[in-house]
């Protein structure tokens, strides 16, 4: 390098002037910079003659190459501390090419008294005196130690990063606003959603299918346009089944959007599945439910039967009982009635035939009042015998409404049955302390006889009769029922189509609608505690509904009464063939 200055220097100045401008432009070279803003830079800075001595070394550089600040450097030469890579830039300079404003630039470094080896950006100024020769050089050098640091620390944060998002499941890129990839790191473990494997510097368009680009387009623009992030879920057909994916677009700011597609086909399957079991569960639970409800259901109808069987059985028992002596009574009724005519037609003959009495006869006759006795005894044997219909009657009723040795479907009179449930329930009807009683208005029509179990029937209108006297019973002990109306339950039958129709109908609160549609649920009750078991009226609506085919609703307005309708049909001609 010093040759080639030298050479230069040979042709651009005589040699007569070479030893008188030497010096002069040496020092004239170094008044060109200012020491003192040399000292404030930072960087290195060196400035040397064409034989490669050092002239001038800022503080800086000093301080970089380990000089001390009072240790000379004019003995020094430049390439003590330029390593190869500065002295082989120098060498491949073309001096004889040099411009005026020409300078080199590159990466190198320098070479501190310890041997340390620093790494830095070099610039290297050729200097000029006033006559245009080439009297030295100037180094400028950049410390690149914290720099390298920080790409070093740049790189690792980098490799890291792509470390996390190749690690993550999701799917993360970035478009421009013209819809072009800026990066692209696939989701582990997720399949490839792209049409082509080339991602980076592609339009969606090119990469996506025509749907799912237009899609992604959309939602591009909007995150662009409002700044908020945007979400949306689409599906692909994948090789087994449909694929399910949520993106979101996220603003950078208003030229890119990163996008994260997270794959959702496991979880919207475990939600389908969990779905699916949930339902199952729930039909299970139902089942169970529909289950109990009918062991319940079938439990107080055994409980029932029982009692009705029970009820059967003391009626026959207190029938065989009551009908030996009932017979003796009746048959010897007629007897003493025709005896005691005979006694008091004798009487009547005595009192023709000695019409003389004694006084003791005399007081006889006033001591038993004969003539009272002779007009109210046969009164007396009229209501005796009366009497004993009367418990004849009772015994009829009561085996015809239990329906004993009926166990099987038979054609019945249905009035049979209201008339012996109405004697079951006389009792309550009557009037009592507190209560005027409650008056029964028979409406019957003309039914024909009815295919029916005639013992669970009467069982029905057991129950639905039951409920309307509660009902008109719970209202006159809470004054809800008009002083001057009476208690009243209307039972009104009819022949409809190929059936008949049973209503039972009072002028009681009646019932609201909320509680119309819970009525026939088994254990539901509106009474206290230890008055209803709520099974009543599922019991009826079972046995009208499943055992007979029949209708059983209940119609009523809150304040105009109660009306329960009951409609059992008749079986047909072929319905009977089709049985068999």
């Amino acid at each position: 390098m010093y040759t080639q200055i030298e050479q230069l220097r040979a042709n651009n100045i005589s040699s007569e002037h070479l030893q008188i401008s030497r010096n002069h432009l040496a020092i004239e070279s170094q008044l060109k910079v200012s020491r003192q803003v040399l000292e404030t830079l930072e960087d290195f800075v060196c400035i040397c003659n064409y034989e490669g001595k050092i002239l001038y070394l800022n503080s800086a550089g000093r301080k970089l190459i380990g000089l001390s600040g009072s240790e000379k450097i004019t003995h020094y030469k430049c390439t003590k501390f330029l390593s190869k890579k500065i002295l082989n830039l120098f060498a491949e300079i073309d001096f004889s090419n040099v411009g005026e404003s020409e300078f080199w630039q590159g990466e190198s470094s320098l070479l501190r008294n310890d041997g340390e080896e620093i790494p830095v950006n070099v610039s290297l100024l050729l200097n000029r005196s006033n006559y245009g020769t080439i009297e030295g050089f100037s180094i400028i050098a950049k410390d690149r130690r914290c720099q390298l640091e920080l790409e070093a620390e740049k790189q690792d944060i980098k490799a890291k990063n792509k470390r996390i998002l190749t690690a993550i499941p999701d799917l993360i890129f970035r478009i421009n606003q013209a819809g072009v990839f800026l990066d692209y790191f696939p989701g582990a473990d997720q399949e490839n959603i792209f049409l082509s494997t080339k991602v980076k510097g592609e339009k969606i368009e090119e990469v996506l299918s025509e749907d799912l680009a237009q899609w992604t387009r959309y939602y591009l623009e909007q995150s662009l346009a409002t700044g908020e992030v945007q979400q949306g879920e689409f599906m692909l057909q994948g090789k087994e089944y449909w694929q399910y994916y949520e993106a979101r677009y996220i603003p950078c700011d208003r030229q890119e959007v990163v996008v994260i597609i997270r794959d959702l086909t496991e979880r919207k399957r475990s939600e389908a599945a969990q779905r699916v079991a949930e339902a199952r569960e729930r039909e299970k639970a139902l089942q169970l439910e529909q289950t109990l409800q009918q062991l319940q259901s079938t439990q107080y109808q055994l409980i029932q039967a029982e009692k009705l069987s029970s009820l059967g059985q003391m009626s026959a028992g207190i029938a065989h009982e009551i009908n030996n002596p009932l017979t003796f009574i009746s048959v010897n009724l007629s007897f003493a009635q025709k005896y005691l005519e005979d006694l008091l037609k004798l009487v009547e003959v005595y009192q023709q035939e000695y019409s003389e009495k004694s006084a003791v006869v005399k007081e006889c006759i006033a001591e038993i009042e004969l003539d009272y006795l002779k007009k109210d005894l046969p009164s007396l044997m009229s209501s005796m015998e009366m009497g004993a219909n009367r418990i004849r009657d009772i015994i009829k009723s009561m085996r015809n409404f239990s329906r004993l040795d009926e166990a099987e479907k038979k054609k019945v009179d249905l009035h049979d049955g209201l008339e012996s449930t109405l004697l079951i329930l006389q009792h309550r009807l009557k009037a009592k302390v507190g209560f005027p009683g409650i008056k029964v208005i028979k409406e019957y029509g003309d039914l024909p006889l009815v295919e029916c179990y005639a013992g669970l029937m009467n069982q029905v209108f057991l129950n639905l009769l039951s409920n309307g006297i509660d009902s008109l019973e719970e209202n006159c002990q809470e004054q809800k029922l008009a002083e001057n109306k009476q208690p009243t339950i209307w039972i009104r039958t009819e022949k409809v189509g190929q059936g008949v129709r049973v209503k039972i109908v009072d002028n009681g609160e009646g019932i609201p609608l909320e509680i119309q549609e819970k009525i026939f649920a088994p254990g539901y009750t509106t009474k206290p505690i230890g008055k209803g078991t709520g099974m009543g009226l599922c019991i009826s609506h079972s046995i009208v509904v499943d055992k007979h085919k029949g209708l059983l609703v209940c119609n009523s307005n809150s304040g105009r009464g109660a009306e329960f309708v009951v409609e059992i049909p008749q079986i047909t001609g072929r319905e009977k063939l089709l049985k068999q």
